[in-house]
């Protein structure tokens, strides 16, 4: 595409992925967010050069839920060092912003307390920018974002660390803190 939208919106990822590739057709955003200027019409994505493990774990849990596993049964969030950031990724045509989870039929990427309604969503080759809070003009600023030192180690085959896993952990070292203070061996 040689000729992009002026305006784009940024986007952390892995939400910015889930947009191009999973189907994830609403942006939510906060009431005062679409009131300051968010309006319909073609776009450009914006992979935020922001991300943290933690909004890369809980983003990748929630989006693996989310998928329609009938239009994507072997989908998976790539690692997080394969995500690009600080970059325009894309375009979107935005349509409409809904209120509430039954104006989009309680499509389970609303989050609330909006949504910006998404279509005609196309991936582009990255283009290295500076993203801003809402809607911003864009402009190129070189090189996306390089992966950080935590993203690059990241395991090809993470222990997903769930509430049940965390707290069966928990207990055991509770429990073994408990008999190293009584003293006590197990028999």
């Amino acid at each position: 595409m040689t000729d992009l939208p002026k305006m784009a919106l940024s986007v952390r990822q892995p939400w910015a992925w889930a947009i191009l590739h999973a189907g994830k057709r609403l942006e939510n955003r906060s009431q005062a967010a679409i009131d300051h200027g968010m309006k319909n019409g073609l776009i450009c994505l914006h992979a935020a050069k922001g991300m943290t493990r933690e909004e890369y774990e809980s983003g990748r849990d929630f989006i693996n839920a989310a998928i329609n596993r009938t239009n994507y049964p072997d989908l998976e969030v790539p690692k997080p060092c394969d995500l690009v950031r600080g970059a325009i990724i894309g375009t979107m045509n935005v349509v409409g912003v809904a209120k509430s989870a039954e104006d989009v039929d309680h499509n389970p990427w609303f989050t609330g307390p909006r949504a910006l309604i998404l279509r005609e969503v196309d991936a582009i080759e990255p283009i290295g920018s500076v993203g801003a809070l809402g809607y911003f003009a864009w402009s190129h600023s070189g090189e996306s974002d390089a992966p950080k030192p935590w993203m690059t180690a990241w395991p090809s085959e993470a222990k997903r660390q769930t509430k049940s896993n965390f707290e069966a952990e928990e207990k055991q070292r509770r429990y073994a803190e408990a008999l190293r203070l009584q003293k006590v061996t197990p028999e």
